[in-house]
């Protein structure tokens, strides 16, 4: 395996291929121009320090701007000399060796997947009952499934929100 695939990466999605890749970067902090070698599409990838968020925020790159402003402090920060001189190129992940395909994807988050199985079978059951008993004209208790249906499912949502990010 190259060392090119050990260094910290980053998903892209190449708007040119319309496929998800990856870029690897020696410093996730700092401003890179990356390129798709299969259809040239570009963007770049940014950091704000400030804010702490980084992405793809140089605005019309096809110009070549020497700076970029942070969509959310509204910071401007400049580009280094050679930035457009120096690409990364975006690997997109059907082109990436099995092993480093592997560590990329990231793996699924039981407890969010349990979420949604969880959403989707209340979902079910709740909307069952509920027009089972508008078909009987049980008005009462159509409504109470419906309300308890909701009042599940929000319950449901919140859970997966708090423990879905670990």
């Amino acid at each position: 395996m190259s060392a090119e695939f050990d260094k910290d990466f980053i998903p892209i999605w190449c708007e040119g291929c319309n496929k998800q890749g990856e870029v690897f970067l020696d410093d996730l902090e700092q401003p890179y121009f990356v390129i798709c070698p299969k259809c040239g599409w570009e963007t770049s990838s940014v950091w704000c320090p400030k804010c702490q968020i980084g992405g793809e925020f140089v605005a019309s790159i096809e110009k070549r701007p020497m700076s970029w402003v942070c969509p959310e402090c509204q910071t401007e920060y400049p580009l280094p000399a050679l930035f457009y001189e120096q690409p990364v190129f975006l690997y997109l992940e059907d082109d990436l060796p099995d092993e480093v395909r592997a560590r990329v994807r990231s793996p699924v988050n039981s407890r969010y997947s349990i979420g949604m199985k969880l959403i989707s079978f209340t979902g079910f059951v709740g909307m069952m009952l509920t027009f089972i008993s508008l078909f009987a004209r049980k008005w009462e208790m159509a409504g109470l499934c419906f309300v308890l249906t909701l009042a599940i499912l929000l319950a449901i949502g919140r859970w997966m929100r708090k423990y879905s990010n670990e």
